[in-house]
């Protein structure tokens, strides 16, 4: 089993050295992507690191509780048995679930066409899903300048300091934390939230066209429902710019692009 440590300097050195130590069959790994399991000190920091494919374990003295299932306090006084019980655990789901690695996504870079032509555009896709963003790849990889972004956070930083010609966005992913007023402790970890369409404002305030687009079930999710609006189903204005909110074809960034392009 793989673990990365994600603590302020020297804390996580420190428990590094222990943790080999104490847990044989466990082995230091120097990112996320390569790791089962992922240590961190608070909740903000599980927040940023958050997915439903790896463990996660926070070490600290005060217990932190409304954790997800793939989530654990564990005391960093008393460590040593929860851990061990909480790797039985782990080891055991692994096994069970017999997963496989997938392909980390690169996101924040610019991946350059196959063939540049007359069509190519800049173009910035944001969805918090690994899946959903490798199909973007796939679709729109071969011919534009395509940059992936991991969620809201790294979406709205590529929006305020690049140009991009369009921004393709989903609409509900993990809630910003660090540049506003929201408290950490009243944020469900792991649960999503509707940020996706104040991206509208910042893109388009730079000349870049958006479209919103969801796979939500609108029968299951209200905002998704809303899309369902017959003069939201028509094309929007924002600072000069064209705006769409897409609910009816998935995932498919190409048909996206093409509707908002057409406008």
């Amino acid at each position: 089993m793989n673990f990365f440590i994600d603590m302020p300097t020297p804390m996580d050195k420190a428990l590094e050295k222990v943790f080999s130590l104490l847990f044989e069959s466990c082995s230091v790994c120097k990112n996320h992507e390569e790791a089962d399991l992922i240590i961190v000190n608070d909740r903000e920091t599980l927040q940023k690191n958050f997915n439903t494919d790896k463990f996660f374990a926070i070490f600290s003295i005060k217990e932190v509780g409304s954790l997800p299932e793939n989530a654990r306090w564990i005391p960093i006084i008393e460590y040593i048995v929860p851990m061990t019980e909480y790797l039985a655990q782990i080891k055991e789901s692994i096994s069970s679930k017999k997963t496989v690695k997938k392909n980390s996504i690169q996101t924040g870079k610019e991946f350059q066409p196959s063939e540049v032509n007359e069509k190519s555009q800049r173009i910035l896709v944001i969805d918090d899903t690994p899946d959903n963003l490798k199909l973007a790849i796939d679709l729109l990889g071969n011919d534009h300048f395509l940059t992936l972004a991991s969620g809201f956070d790294e979406g709205l930083e590529l929006i305020k300091t690049n140009q991009y010609d369009v921004v393709l966005s989903d609409c509900q992913m993990l809630p910003e934390t660090k540049k506003t007023a929201l408290s950490i402790e009243n944020i469900t970890i792991g649960q999503t939230v509707h940020n996706g369409i104040f991206l509208i404002f910042h893109a388009t305030k730079r000349g870049t066209r958006v479209a919103i687009v969801t796979d939500a079930n609108h029968h299951m999710d209200w905002v998704s429902a809303l899309f369902d609006d017959k003069d939201l189903r028509e094309p929007q204005e924002v600072n000069g710019q064209p705006v769409l909110f897409i609910n009816y074809i998935n995932k498919r960034w190409d048909k996206a692009l093409k509707k908002i392009n057409a406008l």
